[in-house]
């Protein structure tokens, strides 16, 4: 998926900014390395989650920050603590105000601002993606084509350290399986493991990375599959010994093997194309 907008970090700050690039308009992924976002919102006011204090003049509201408060009266000038008060209010969550100008939800519940705040940005077809610790971002020209993360590259990690197991098994299996009437599935199976075994050839040449692949669909439908159709073959292994050994372990010759109204081994089969 292409997005217009990542936005690393689901804080207040990154759902906010979210649900204003959603209702403007763009495509926006918001990226959390937490399994839940907000998670510092919450204890917020002793978990009543103090949203701002009511001073609405923003020069007035600059010097409550010191020396540095200079620095913000621009930024509060376009989105003060007037229009973060209107920004609840105006999609539901009312406020009330207390000693020494303190904007509290009424409710008094960190978790209602929270929700809203969640609710808001997948309403407007924001993409929220939990667990998500962004591991590099690659761009080109100066433009960013690409977010790498942990759980994707922990993905494929996985997938390649199999691989050897992988074709390892089918090796085997090949043999015993070249005259047992799997044609389609071994051919099948064939194509996505050369194609595979085109992959690790360029990673191991240096032509790709790993970082090149991640986004590859090509890779993850051929490791699909080629897992598929090892699954399918020892499955009818189980089912159907007969096919693939003629003699019983007493040294006796077996019936002749009879091919099962439903051969799990007969199904239809996607060929992989090949890896460009």
């Amino acid at each position: 998926m292409i997005y217009d907008i990542a936005i690393i970090g689901a804080g207040p700050a990154g759902l906010m900014a979210g649900i204003r690039a959603a209702e403007l308009g763009a495509k926006v992924i918001l990226l959390e390395k937490n399994k839940r976002p907000g998670l510092k919102l919450l204890t917020t006011g002793g978990g009543r989650c103090n949203l701002t204090n009511a001073i609405y003049n923003p020069k007035e509201l600059a010097e409550k920050y010191g020396v540095n408060g200079k620095f913000l009266i621009s930024a509060f000038n376009k989105f003060g603590a007037k229009e973060l008060v209107d920004f609840f209010n105006d999609r539901g969550l009312f406020t009330k105000i207390e000693k020494i100008n303190q904007v509290f939800p009424e409710s008094n519940r960190s978790t209602e601002v929270l929700n809203m705040l969640i609710n808001e940005f997948k309403k407007n077809g924001g993409k929220l993606m939990a667990e998500s610790t962004v591991r590099n971002i690659v761009a080109v020209d100066n433009k960013i084509t690409k977010i790498v993360l942990n759980s994707n590259e922990e993905k494929i990690g996985n997938s390649l350290d199999n691989f050897e197991e992988l074709t390892a098994n089918f090796s085997k299996l090949a043999d015993s399986l070249n005259n047992s009437g799997l044609n389609r599935t071994l051919a099948s199976l064939e194509s996505a493991v050369s194609n595979l075994d085109n992959l690790m050839t360029r990673m191991n040449s240096g032509d790709g990375t790993l970082g090149k692949l991640l986004n590859d669909e090509k890779l993850y439908t051929n490791l699909n599959n080629a897992s598929r159709e090892l699954d399918l073959l020892l499955q009818d292994l189980r089912l159907n010994p007969k096919r693939y050994v003629n003699v019983s372990v007493f040294g006796k010759k077996q019936k002749e093997y009879e091919l099962p109204e439903d051969d799990p081994a007969m199904g239809p089969t996607e060929p992989v194309g090949d890896e460009q």
